[in-house]
């Protein structure tokens, strides 16, 4: 799959992904999806990983820089 933006273009490749998050309860929440994974390259070694609005939207997010964490937790409806 190839993209294209502002910054250029760049070729992805569709993954499947499973990702297992255990709350402070003992419980395990399994989100399945996709992500586009970007071809190894040297000079990407320094970027964090991220994870996608697809799997932030399910929760709320919590951010902290003082204590530099960042915490998810169960979205309340």
């Amino acid at each position: 799959m190839r993209y294209s933006g502002v910054g250029g273009s760049a070729t992805y490749f569709k993954v499947p992904v499973w990702y297992a998050f255990r709350h402070e309860d003992g419980r395990v929440q399994h989100i399945t999806g996709t992500i586009n994974l970007a071809p190894w390259e040297p000079n990407r070694v320094q970027f964090p990983s991220l994870l996608g609005w697809d799997v932030l939207a399910q929760f709320r997010l919590t951010m902290d820089w003082a204590q530099r964490s960042v915490e998810l937790h169960e979205a309340t409806v």
